[in-house]
């Protein structure tokens, strides 16, 4: 978990865009936070593959964005994300068609790895003061795609070829999300949560082709922005006195 939060923020330092809605969270996400919504960042890693690859393996992504959670009742919520990085891909794909014959190679390894801009629609269910049950849809914008092929002809020697797959893909998505929370610090903190989406649009533009649609599991750390500050403001004025 501490090395999927640390390559998080990595990313975030390295991307302008994701930057800014960083800078934006910290300097607003206390005014934004009252006790009926929670905003704040969404960070976590992504373990995808494709449907129609039974030897394929799952892949490790990122994902970031940030969160909203408004509270209904006591026990229901809606939970809405903006995932401004949410990398989606798998590993070892078939390789009948490579772009080059000599790529064919004993040692040739093969994934392809897209990245989206999603956003997520997710009523919740609070089960307890800090598990909760989430169940719903997301829709998504592809950004970039790109095929990876790697061989190690010999020793250290390696040869990787990028393909921009981009064309051959359809530019939206939609699925099924379901998962479980977990919220730290008495229902108050950090959350926590697993998931495992379901794409219901196939990836490719050639409907000739066997469908490829995007599926794997999730897993989201929401940090609330500015939550308890007022809490903590009180008691400093109550020692004071």
């Amino acid at each position: 978990m501490k090395k999927i939060i640390l390559l998080s923020l990595m990313t975030i330092l390295l991307i302008p865009t994701a930057r800014s809605q960083v800078l934006i969270a910290l300097f607003f996400g206390d005014k934004l936070n009252t006790p009926n919504i929670e905003f704040g960042l969404n960070v976590g890693g992504n373990f995808t593959t494709l449907t129609n690859y039974p030897e394929a393996k799952f892949k490790t992504w990122l994902n970031f964005g940030l969160y909203f959670n408004f509270k209904l009742s006591d026990h229901f919520y809606l939970h809405p994300e903006m995932l401004f990085i949410n990398q989606m891909g798998s590993k070892g794909l078939n390789n009948n068609d490579l772009p080059l014959p000599e790529l064919e190679h004993e040692t040739l390894e093969t994934w392809v790895e897209s990245n989206y801009f999603t956003f997520v629609f997710l009523p919740r269910y609070k089960l307890t003061n800090q598990l909760y049950f989430e169940a719903g849809i997301h829709f998504s914008y592809l950004l970039t795609a790109d095929d990876y092929f790697l061989i190690k002809p010999e020793g250290d020697s390696e040869l990787q070829y990028k393909v921009h797959a981009k064309p051959r893909m359809n530019k939206f998505d939609v699925g099924g999300d379901v998962g479980l929370g977990y919220k730290f610090g008495k229902g108050e903190g950090v959350n926590l949560s697993l998931r495992y989406s379901y794409g219901f649009i196939n990836t490719l533009k050639d409907e000739s082709l066997d469908p490829e649609k995007n599926r794997g599991f999730h897993v989201h750390v929401g940090i609330p922005i500015g939550v308890g500050k007022e809490n903590v403001q009180k008691e400093v004025d109550r020692i004071e006195r």
